[in-house]
């Protein structure tokens, strides 16, 4: 192989790429529209457009991918982890044309990779799986009556699904035929396969997978197995190996049993065995599913084992037999992966986009991080979220939790909103030891996601004031922002509402002399403090202070992303021990609204993506809670529902429509 075209984007992109350049091989990169200034355009030796941003006409494109193989004569297809990763049908194609695909062969991912027959496959072998329904007779009426032999609450899940897409939980059986018709849906809009299994649901289990190699002589190993039981969605977020909750003796069985599944499906190549473990019952597990693709957290066996999974995928795919045998496979250490995704925990993990303003790795002993952005680049709204993954080691888990924990406080990423305060909170909590289970994020959801820091969520709103006063450089600072509740009569006294994640906030402030200035948290001012400026430090957008409040030191880093006046809301972003994100002034009209004029209700859409469907139109009469439109937002589908009963003036969109980030899509008639 002397040159492979890597079929994918973001971080896997980049390291492939990476690997590649170490082996002396020339990678070739394919990119969207949307990814024209994207970091692994940059990364592999040469890109090129597959086209428009929507996957389906660009990562997804079969026809596409394999024309610019040819054009620009690769040996090899490196598929990476989603989009064509686990297609039988692209790995067939290759063949045909006679490009090597750095996969298993299209058998085994029939095999392995459709859930209902890797399931079956793992009852002839004896191993043991979750009770419930994986028949060929898909109809509804069949999917009810066996739902009601399994019982609730029920699990489903789209048979070619991955990820948590085409996967609801079932509690009541009412609930059951609206979950079925979802769960079809999202499993054909992603994978383009309505096939659903059912389960029994389980709620405390943890989520162990064993790591496996194969060669085309027969020859296959396992890399011991990860923990990945911190999901949010039923996705995984946080990974560590090894499970240290795990008895040796369960460890065994299971690395026997993926071996087994693997050997029995003659399947070639890199991949994992997922199991779940009943908590209820040790020593119980079931087989889940097989993953015929590199997984996202193959970074912390590799750190633990010592080997590149990327390089051994290309060494197995071009005849190679395994470089090391089991008993020369050692574990050392302990490794935690967490991943950094562009989406909010505070609104159940809406996906975000944004420029990247700042991107500061922190600088932590035994941190890796494998990253898909840089500075500058927009995150688009068509594909997964996952920004980067940072990856800690450690010879103890608890070295490596701590070298995690201080790698998230240290990363500066700003411009988008992130999970990583969210991931530090996971890791911050007193209960993780050893023994959490797949519910313990769910369990604790609401606390998790508003545990950023009260003081300096306060602090950095203070902060954000003065910094506007010094970056306009104004000889006399005074802002005339006012709550919504006053009228501006010219009153010396300062205000200004400002918006924290969707809390609202008012500071007031007046200046006691150049560099002091008092701060009152709300409208009786009774919370005030005084901040002194210590030091300031501009350099064009970016403003470093020294501050200190109530006797307290503290440095504080913020960026602007566009000039800030007194006719529009701007934009700031700032960073500290607890606190990272955007910070955005609001400024609110002379006068305010008198009760007696109308106010017109419009619906807006809360993050960006593409339009699925609309229910209503002009005319339309609509009750509370009755859905108006589905969304699609960074794979990610969302209903938006009437907030009251009203009558429908305007619809502003179609199904197809491309949305940003707060743009009208329907606007209810005027109300009084």
């Amino acid at each position: 192989m002397r040159k492979i075209l890597i079929a994918n984007r973001g971080e896997i992109a980049v390291r492939i790429a990476r690997t590649c350049r170490k082996m002396g091989i020339h990678s070739v990169g394919v990119y969207s529209e949307a990814d024209d200034q994207a970091l692994h355009v940059q990364a592999c030796d040469e890109a090129h457009c597959l086209g428009a941003s929507d996957p389906l006409e660009s990562y997804l494109n079969i026809e596409k991918i394999l024309h610019i193989a040819k054009t620009h004569s690769v040996d090899a297809i490196h598929p990476g982890y989603g989009f064509l990763s686990e297609n039988a049908a692209f790995s067939e194609a290759c063949e045909k044309e006679g490009i090597i695909f750095i996969g298993p062969p299209a058998s085994a991912i029939r095999d392995l990779g459709t859930k209902h027959r890797a399931k079956a496959l793992a009852h002839t072998l004896g191993i043991p799986a979750i009770p419930g329904y994986e028949g060929e007779d898909q109809s509804e009426k069949k999917l009810i009556q066996e739902a009601k032999k399994i019982g609730f609450p029920l699990l489903i899940k789209a048979s070619a699904g991955g990820g948590g897409k085409g996967m609801r939980v079932v509690e009541r059986e009412e609930d059951l035929l609206s979950a079925l018709q979802y769960a079809k849906g999202e499993a054909r809009r992603y994978f383009a396969d309505t096939s659903l299994i059912l389960e029994t649901y389980i709620r405390e289990v943890k989520h162990v997978e064993i790591q496996v190699m194969a060669d085309k002589f027969g020859n296959v190993v396992h890399g011991f197995e990860r923990d990945c039981s911190l999901q949010r969605r039923n996705q995984k977020i946080i990974e560590e190996t090894p499970c240290s909750f795990l008895p040796e003796t369960t460890r065994q069985k299971l690395t026997d049993s993926a071996i087994k599944l693997i050997q029995a499906a003659h399947y070639v190549g890199v991949g994992t065995v997922e199991f779940l473990l009943d908590l209820r019952s040790p020593g119980t597990f079931y087989f889940l599913e097989t993953n015929t693709r590199l997984q996202v957290e193959h970074t912390i066996t590799e750190e633990t084992t010592g080997i590149d999974f990327v390089e051994w995928q290309i060494l197995i795919h071009r005849g190679e037999i395994l470089p090391l045998k089991q008993e020369e496979i050692k574990r050392e250490g302990h490794a935690m992966e967490c991943r950094v995704y562009a989406e909010d925990p505070r609104s159940d993990f809406a996906p975000t986009d944004g420029v990247v303003e700042i991107w500061e790795p922190g600088a932590v002993e035994g941190i890796r991080f494998d990253v898909g952005i840089k500075e500058g680049q927009k995150v688009p709204v068509f594909y997964d979220s996952l920004l980067l993954k940072i990856i800690s080691f450690g010879k103890t888990r608890n070295l490596a939790l701590q070298r995690m924990r201080k790698a998230l406080r240290e990363t500066k990423l700003i411009g988008v909103t992130t999970n990583i305060p969210f991931l530090a909170a996971v890791l911050e909590q007193k209960d993780l030891g050893t023994d959490y289970a797949t519910s313990f994020i769910p369990q604790r959801r609401e606390t998790l996601s508003h545990t950023a820091n009260e003081e300096d969520v306060q602090a950095s709103l203070v902060v954000s004031a003065l910094s506007q006063l010094l970056m306009k450089r104004t000889e006399e600072p005074r802002l005339s922002f006012l709550p919504p509740v006053w009228r501006n009569v010219g009153d010396p006294l300062a205000s200004a509402i400002f918006f924290v994640e969707g809390h609202e906030r008012i500071v007031f402030y007046r200046p006691f002399s150049h560099r002091s200035f008092a701060f009152s948290f709300d409208k009786d001012m009774r919370e005030s403090f005084t901040v002194r400026i210590l030091e300031h430090v501009v350099h064009g957008d970016r403003l470093t202070l020294l501050v200190e409040i109530e006797q307290t030191m503290r440095r504080w880093s913020l960026v602007r992303r566009e000039p800030f006046s007194s006719e529009h809301e701007a934009t700031l972003f700032c960073f500290a021990k607890h606190f990272a994100g955007a910070l955005t002034v609001l400024v609110p009209k002379r006068f305010p609204t008198s009760k007696r004029d109308k106010v017109q209700s419009a619906y807006l859409a809360p993050m960006p993506g593409k339009i699925l469907q609309v229910f209503v139109s002009a005319g339309h009469k609509v009750e509370k809670g009755d859905p108006l439109l589905t969304w699609e937002s960074m794979k990610m589908e969302q209903t938006l529902k009437a907030s009251n009963a009203g009558k429908i003036a305007s619809v502003f969109v179609r199904s197809g429509d491309i949305i940003s980030a707060h743009a009208t899509l329907i606007q209810m008639e005027d109300q009084v």
